[in-house]
């Protein structure tokens, strides 16, 4: 009997419920050992269990993906409600209760998300992804600073390089045009000599 009540136990899950239902239940259950917890096979999970699991995780999915794209509409329209507080003359009038309207709705949204857990979980994310972005970007400007500053060095020692090239070639040109001079100056003295020394034989 033990053993067809064990093969009971192991068959049906009820098992356990109809043995208490005997006269001597405290050796019985002792025996079938009803209530220790039996192991969960992956052949017993039944598959109405799995479909449900599987729409739970579709819904809560395609439910991130709406907030997500919220969130993304929030961002595009900050900018515009920016505009509408700051100065609504620029708005035209027709659309100023539409963007009245937006304001509401994004206020409304905001108020959604952060009284939702999972909302606020996103929104959380959402500030975490916006605080990478920005480290990236001032990451980016690091290194194109840097780059840039490596650029104007090099081309500053090249203009230098160049410079000092120029002022070689003026300073051999004024050099050249010296020595022309004192050329040209003692032609004049020995012109001027020879026209004195004819002179003088003339007298």
């Amino acid at each position: 009997m033990s053993w067809g009540l064990h093969r009971a136990d192991r068959d049906a899950p009820s098992s356990c419920t109809a043995l208490l239902l005997i006269q001597d239940s405290k050796q019985l259950v002792q025996g079938a050992g009803c209530h220790r917890p039996h192991a969960i096979e992956p052949g017993l999970i039944r598959p109405g269990r799995q479909r449900q699991a599987r729409a739970a995780s579709a819904a809560l999915l395609l439910l991130l993906l709406l907030l997500l794209l919220l969130l993304l509409l929030l961002l595009l329209l900050c900018p515009l409600l920016v505009l509408l507080l700051a100065s609504p003359a620029l708005v035209p009038a027709p659309l100023q209760p539409l963007m009245l309207f937006l304001l509401l709705l994004v206020l409304v949204a905001l108020l959604a998300l952060v009284l939702t857990p999972l909302g606020l979980l996103l929104l959380l994310l959402l500030l975490l992804l916006l605080l990478v972005l920005v480290l990236l970007l001032l990451l980016l400007v690091v290194v194109v600073a840097r780059r840039l500053l490596v650029v104007e060095v090099v081309a500053r020692q090249r203009l230098l390089y160049v410079l000092r090239l120029l002022l070689e070639w003026l300073a051999v040109l004024r050099h050249l045009r010296l020595q022309r001079l004192r050329q040209n100056a003692l032609s004049l003295r020995l012109q001027q000599q020879r026209l004195r020394g004819q002179q003088r034989r003339q007298e």
